[in-house]
């Protein structure tokens, strides 16, 4: 087996993390094209999985596509609570990511807590009410993606900067928990699909094999299947999921900006051209914290993280004094959406 060098292995995980072929021995058709073996994919996956960089191996969804409602939600509770708030949303099965989010100089009277919800659609409110009902007397706020400019990002650790996949040329947009995103009828048979591949698969020369066998299905329905759900975004990719503090971006910084609702589309497209951003949304302002244009950051420093604010900030033509960052201080959960 050829050994390969740091800037070779970084390469493969880039292409990991991109997906794999959907075919019969997708490991094997991967390994021709990186000039590798299939067990040398198979042991630096397993020693990332074993040191915890690898936080899992297996499908990533378009929840949109599945009927689900996504929606990023903040509050400010009192700082010496902020454990028994985090705890509260930590508990609840639909949020995905909790973070304390802040400015390294204070707190702005911006809220302290933030975190991701996803429920189905239908049922989004009444789950968004339960959490609520915890949280009185806070209040939190719900701030959906009324535009998406850019999502589903990998982290390239050759160039240590990222591979980049905008949205459409109009974007996605949402009114109240509705998208303009199709949503597909799944059967019940075709949910078992979705929850045999959501979690950490298990790495195998036929790597559909054992999930065809577990439904009951023929191996070749199964990815007939999987490439018709590629083919429709249902399913973004299958692929490595890394923890990006594990391989360097340590400083995970939400840049915002205020600007009137017209500007948004062409300094969201902007943005979402910047090799640095990772995720690109417009929200609707609140009055405690009256930003509309929101771009994910990852870098290696806060103070490098705070140049590339202002560097992006003149690329998509807006002033940094009409922005901030807040950095994740503290992370309280972080896994991907079960379905």
């Amino acid at each position: 087996m050829r050994i390969m060098t740091c800037d070779q292995n970084a390469f493969l995980l880039s292409r990991l993390q991109r997906g794999i072929p959907v075919s019969a021995h997708p490991f094997t058709q991967l390994a021709s094209e990186c000039c590798t073996s299939e067990q040398y994919i198979f042991d630096l996956l397993e020693s990332l999985r074993s040191d915890g960089t690898l936080r899992r191996f297996g499908a990533v969804y378009d929840a949109r596509r599945l009927g689900f409602h996504s929606v990023l939600c903040a509050a400010s509770v009192p700082p010496a609570e902020l454990e028994r708030y985090a705890a509260f949303a930590s508990e609840c099965s639909g949020v995905t990511h909790c973070y304390q989010r802040g400015v390294p100089d204070g707190a702005n009277g911006y809220p302290n807590l933030w975190f991701t919800l996803a429920a189905p659609s239908a049922g989004f409110d009444r789950e968004l009410s339960k959490l609520q009902a915890k949280f009185a007397p806070c209040t939190i706020h719900a701030l959906p993606a009324t535009k998406r400019f850019k999502i589903d990002v990998v982290f390239n650790l050759a160039t240590r900067a990222t591979d980049e996949r905008t949205e459409p040329a109009t974007p996605l947009t949402e009114t109240g928990w509705k998208t303009d995103a199709p949503v597909f009828d799944i059967t019940a048979d075709e949910w078992k699909i979705v929850r045999a591949m959501q979690g950490d698969m298990k790495l195998h020369h036929e790597f559909f094999l054992p999930v065809a066998q577990e439904l009951g299905m023929k191996h070749e329905a199964l990815l007939e299947k999987i490439a018709d759900w590629k083919t429709k975004g249902i399913i973004r990719r299958i692929g490595a999921v890394l923890r990006h503090n594990k391989i360097g971006f340590t400083a995970n910084g939400m840049c915002c900006w205020m600007l009137p609702p017209e500007r948004c589309e062409a300094a969201g497209r902007a943005l979402a051209q910047c090799v640095e951003v990772t995720h690109c949304y417009e929200r609707p302002p609140l009055p405690t914290f009256p930003f509309r244009l929101y771009a994910m950051i990852h870098a290696n420093s806060q103070e490098r993280a705070k140049s590339i604010f202002k560097r992006i900030s003149e690329h998509a033509g807006l002033s940094a004094a009409d922005g901030d960052i807040l950095f994740s201080l503290r992370e309280f959960k972080k896994t991907s959406l079960v379905f």
